[in-house]
């Protein structure tokens, strides 16, 4: 499904709350970049710094049944220490998560998607994770600008493993991202901006007139 791996595609590459001892969600702004490994280091640090991160996307997700794979555009917006938000302007889709919930805006289908808290929290755990939260993943270079986040546990994580590249500034441009359910997602990143945060209304949709409003399953 879409929202699986749309917040995935956010897990994977950058999580100013890292859970790692000594670095929680309260933690001194220097702890949460300490705690982030190397490949998103530097981008946990600039939305430390700024507040927020926008970037465009194109991620790409294979058909299950053997068909072409699908090619989705949009663009991505971070602020810590919980918010996310996914647009894809070819269908109108708009994805938000906050650590109160979130909303899947769907307007072919004419319905909004309540995500519940647990839901958003499940998002964010993963996100968590990603970046070094606890000991739960390994990090090992490949290479010049690239890295690779590997389970300790296999089957523990939503993702088996996520492999990341970043450009010259330290700044992600491609994730892979591994799983038995979604095969390979991989998704390029281009333009990173920063800027101060929006706050909270930013991350919250409202169901335009004529919209149905469905909790998310």
């Amino acid at each position: 499904m879409r929202w699986t791996f749309a917040f995935l595609v956010a897990a994977a590459i950058a999580a100013p709350r890292a859970h790692a001892a000594g670095a929680g969600a309260s933690a001194p702004s220097s702890a949460r970049v300490a705690a982030a490994p190397v490949a998103t280091r530097t981008l946990v640090a600039r939305l430390e710094k700024s507040g927020r991160g926008e970037v465009r996307l194109t991620q790409t997700t294979p058909d299950p049944t053997g068909g072409p794979a699908r090619v989705d555009r949009g663009t991505l917006a971070l602020e810590p220490p919980d918010r996310a938000r996914i647009e894809y302007p070819g269908t109108g889709e708009t994805l938000t998560a906050r650590a109160d919930g979130g909303e899947w805006l769907q307007p072919a289908a004419r319905q909004m998607l309540r995500l519940r808290p647990e839901q958003a929290a499940e998002a964010a755990r993963i996100w968590a994770i990603l970046v070094g939260g606890g000991d739960a993943f390994v990090e090992r270079k490949l290479g010049a600008r690239r890295y690779a986040l590997l389970p300790r546990e296999p089957g523990a994580a939503a993702v088996d493993s996520a492999w990341i590249e970043v450009d010259a500034a330290g700044l992600p441009t491609r994730a892979d991202l591994f799983s038995e359910a979604l095969g390979k997602v991989t998704v390029v990143f281009a333009g990173w901006t920063f800027g101060r945060p929006r706050g909270d209304t930013a991350f919250r949709l409202s169901a335009p007139e004529g919209f149905e409003v469905i909790a998310f399953p």
